[in-house]
């Protein structure tokens, strides 16, 4: 599982800095040499903001040294050709192209890529008293509802997280009150990579995993073991972003439009007490419960889905980022262990896994 999410516009940011960095670099060399100090002054670009401003008023306001300096010639002391005037626009043009793409790529870096667990936590935070109520957005919520269960089921890839909370339990108790919580990376059709946290009240956090390729189960539980097929099939279901696109399909009992952070989300509330065979909700299946499906208005994808059983002693919160990115599932690097022809378990590998805690 990949704790970071590279989408295609951010590698794209990612190449075309680093190339507008070295332009950059070596005309500020030049620059400096006019100077005539040390073209490693020309490194500053590499330090955020102070360097930059420091390369800006260096490199554009100040004159270079009068006269011939250790680095040459004075270039104002030159006799150039004349260049057509077509050509200096160009070259004009082609200098504010890649002073733009510099400026764009160096945005992309710093403020364009959000790791996934920090887009999850934003995601976890989203309920009716983190947002502010729209109101006349002159939203359609049946045409979102219709575009959302398709863009959403249609998509390629993404990543979750699966939070369950109980707040009866007897002492002691976890202080989020979060006994069991899941991080899934899934990829169309059938490659799951989960993260499983589960409380224990004498041994605390217990965490383990698996990878899900077709009909191959690969288990981490302390070693890497190839288990039976469709081992964790149900369980990958009910983690899956399916359980909350059955909902798009129902009229809601509650609807609105919110706004966090300048970004708007449609709500529909329902009251259900049919679990849809889904293990997870059918904690509530004894007390029904109410659940909450928030739909990005803009993209139209499912982000996030909760559940809170009528009693208020379960809450299940599911969260749902970085679709159609590049998301990877691949088989674990090693196997520990493996059963021979007559279903006995042999240790074929020591080197020990490490259950890698995502955010």
């Amino acid at each position: 599982m990949s704790e970071k999410t590279l989408p295609i516009t951010y590698s794209f940011g990612v190449v075309a800095g680093l190339g507008a960095l070295l332009f950059i670099f070596a005309v500020s060399v030049r620059r400096f040499h006019d100077l005539d100090k040390s073209g490693w002054w020309a490194a500053l670009t590499l330090v955020p903001v102070v360097g930059w401003l420091v390369i800006i008023v260096w490199c554009g306001f100040v004159r270079g040294v009068v006269g011939r300096n250790s680095f040459g010639p004075d270039p104002f002391d030159q006799v150039l050709p004349k260049r057509p005037i077509i050509k200096n626009r160009l070259s004009i043009a082609l200098c504010g192209a890649v002073a733009l793409l510099a400026i764009g790529s160096v945005a992309i870096l710093l403020f364009g890529f959000e790791e996934t667990g920090a887009r999850l936590d934003r995601l976890s935070s989203l309920s009716i008293e983190t947002t502010k109520r729209v109101e006349n957005s002159g939203i359609d919520w049946r045409e979102l509802a219709r575009k959302s269960e398709a863009v959403t089921g249609d998509a390629e890839a993404y990543c979750s997280r699966t939070i369950i909370r109980d707040y009866m339990l007897e002492e002691p108790k976890p202080a989020d009150d979060i006994i069991s919580q899941w991080r899934t990376d899934f990829v169309r059709p059938d490659r799951w990579h989960v993260t499983q946290q589960m409380w224990d009240p004498e041994l605390g956090d217990l965490w383990d995993e698996w990878v899900s390729i077709g009909g191959e189960n690969y288990q981490n539980a302390g070693l890497w073991t190839l288990t039976e097929p469709g081992q964790n099939d149900l369980l990958n279901q009910s983690l899956s972003i399916g359980s909350m696109i059955e909902f798009l399909n129902l009229v809601p009992d509650a609807l609105g439009v919110y706004s966090q952070e300048g970004t708007q989300y449609l709500l529909l509330e329902y009251s259900i007490s049919d679990f849809r065979n889904n293990p997870l909700f059918a904690v509530c299946e004894d007390v029904g419960c109410q659940v909450q499906v928030w739909i990005q208005t803009a993209s139209g994808f499912v982000v996030k889905g909760s559940l809170q059983s009528n009693d208020s002693s379960v809450h299940i919160d599911q969260m749902y980022t970085c679709f159609n990115e590049p998301v990877e599932v691949v088989p674990p690097p090693w196997l520990n262990a493996t059963l021979d022809s007559v279903g006995t378990l042999r240790i074929t590998n020591t080197k020990i896994p490490v259950v890698p805690h995502y955010p």
